[in-house]
């Protein structure tokens, strides 16, 4: 697995480019040499979110919303070519 530019090629045939956006304190994770907060990250297949996430660095216990296609998704949710997933920090406040 691999981040790269969103013009780079996919790192093997057949394998699967998404689109992570890191938005708010999720910024941190946009990996060095990348500009963010749109990254494209290059997986060799279908992945589940946690293999993006372990990618980029964030731990299981940061807490977090991933959006794709407007739906909350968790780490199991399967990743297909194409998807977009944004990473947000949960709002607490009273």
């Amino acid at each position: 697995m691999s981040t790269t530019a969103a013009t780079g090629d996919r790192t093997s045939e057949g394998g699967v480019r998404v689109s992570v956006v890191l938005l708010g304190t999720f910024a941190d994770y946009v990996p060095r040499g990348e500009r963010g907060p749109r990254i494209a990250v290059d997986l060799p297949g279908p992945e589940p979110l946690r293999a993006v996430r372990a990618l980029l660095g964030i731990s299981d216990d940061t807490p977090r919303i991933v959006f794709r296609r407007g739906d909350t998704i968790d780490d199991d949710q399967i990743l297909l070519d194409g998807d977009e997933v944004s990473f947000v920090s949960p709002i607490a406040g009273g």
